[in-house]
């Protein structure tokens, strides 16, 4: 029982973490992942003690490197434009602010597991996720639910309401649908890895199950989890038409799970007005293309209609305008709105960190090298709608361990 109760409150841990939340009993400039990362450099600094020695791994180094030379770009943008703004100019914030949140995560899974792998972060990720669905669901549902929730967490749930979306704990809008496609693409690397081959009864069948409820409910939260529907599923393809381990086991399962949330699914929509209107929402595209014969969502709509906004001037198109924030240019594009605040040098240095840090995790856990490209792949994609990055996920992995046991960074547990 005690262990049980430990596991829920890593659970919780790894959602404050992931899913980062303000509190309205707190000023708004705490949030969760500040509060983690402020655990995270304390216990940084407790292992360096401990150690006798301060070091940072190169691999650190060299993404400090290449952050900091963002920043000087973004700098030199809001000086030769004469603004003040400074939203990505200050990213090494950002980027150190995920980086120790990360460490105090891993740190703490690595003193309840005694380690900590991308398997048991994936575990915890998808519990996470498949829980923030289900909170989703029944906060829209249950008024009493939805009063708790407001009471405490402050996550500007008027604006939800107002537009009438679906949110959870910290999750809502494009930001959850991002983080949700991660987790759908990871969650087929850890299916495949030898460190489950034949250990847990009905592992795969749970990740999948897993993979099914996040699909489905995800998208009816935020659409852009579709990314990672889609990459996952050929992730998935890619590694059975490879000759992965378990693929047969992996098949059969996939082909039940999907027949049955299929029949789940029609059922709701068939019985239940507002679970039609979910489904109407989440996979809007798929019904305009059976009913109309034409792929098309309102939200892609206005995309392609008013938001591609591009420089117009040379100046611009290499060391962009400094403008960024308050959505000044009415943009939501990724690609449109960090190229207009610090330009093509800019956005190439930002495109640099994270093929470095897929470079340099592929070296460092070698059975998972399909699994940094398709990060790549998403980190691309999601540019065409909202200028999000993922440096999220890649933290976590300067302190996980690698199939040899090692992790980049040492921690004294």
């Amino acid at each position: 029982m005690r262990k049980v109760i430990l596991y829920i409150l890593m659970g919780i841990v790894v959602s404050a973490a992931f899913f980062s939340i303000s509190f309205t009993f707190l000023p708004k400039a705490i949030n969760s992942k500040i509060i983690f990362a402020g655990l995270g450099v304390l216990l940084f600094l407790y292992d360096t003690i401990k150690q006798g020695e301060f070091t940072l791994p190169k691999e650190v180094w060299g993404a400090m490197i290449i952050v900091s030379m963002f920043c000087v770009v973004g700098f030199i943008a809001t000086d030769v434009n004469y603004t003040a703004d400074y939203s990505y100019a200050t990213y090494f914030v950002s980027f150190f602010t995920w980086l120790f949140a990360s460490y105090a995560v891993c740190w703490l899974i690595r003193a309840l597991h005694g380690k900590a792998t991308l398997n048991l972060l994936v575990n915890y990720l998808s519990i996470v996720c498949v829980v923030q669905c289900l909170l989703a669901l029944g906060i829209d549902k249950y008024p009493d639910l939805k009063f708790f929730v407001d009471r405490y967490v402050d996550q500007g749930q008027e604006f939800f309401t107002d537009v009438n979306r679906l949110y959870g704990v910290g999750v809502a809008l494009d930001s959850a649908g991002v983080r949700f496609s991660m987790v759908l693409i990871m969650i087929p690397a850890v299916i495949f890895s030898t460190e489950n081959d034949g250990k847990i009864r009905g592992y795969v069948f749970l990740m999948l199950l897993a993979f099914f409820i996040i699909s489905v409910i995800g998208n009816i939260i935020s659409r852009t989890t579709i990314l990672g529907v889609i990459i996952g599923l050929v992730f998935l393809i890619v590694k059975m038409l490879t000759g992965a381990e378990q693929r047969s086991k992996v098949f059969k399962y996939f082909i039940l799970l999907l027949l049955f949330c299929s029949a789940v699914s029609v059922f709701l929509y068939k019985t239940d007005k507002v679970y039609e209107e979910y489904f109407r929402f989440a996979f809007e595209g798929f019904f305009n293309f059976f009913e109309r014969g034409e792929w098309r969502t309102g939200s892609t709509d206005k995309l392609n209609r008013t938001m591609w906004i591009w420089p117009e001037t040379t100046q611009e198109w290499l060391i962009g305008t400094g403008l960024y924030d308050n959505w000044v240019y009415g943009t939501d594009i990724g690609y449109c709105r960090l190229i207009l605040y610090n330009g093509l040098i800019g956005f190439s240095v930002l495109v640099l960190f994270f093929l470095y840090q897929a470079y340099v995790f592929s070296c460092f856990f070698s059975e998972y090298v399909l699994l940094f490209v398709a990060f790549i792949i998403l980190a691309f994609l999601i540019w065409i709608k909202v200028s999000t990055d993922i440096f999220q996920i890649f933290a976590f992995f300067y302190f996980l361990d690698n199939s040899k046991g090692k992790s980049l960074f040492k921690m004294n547990v």
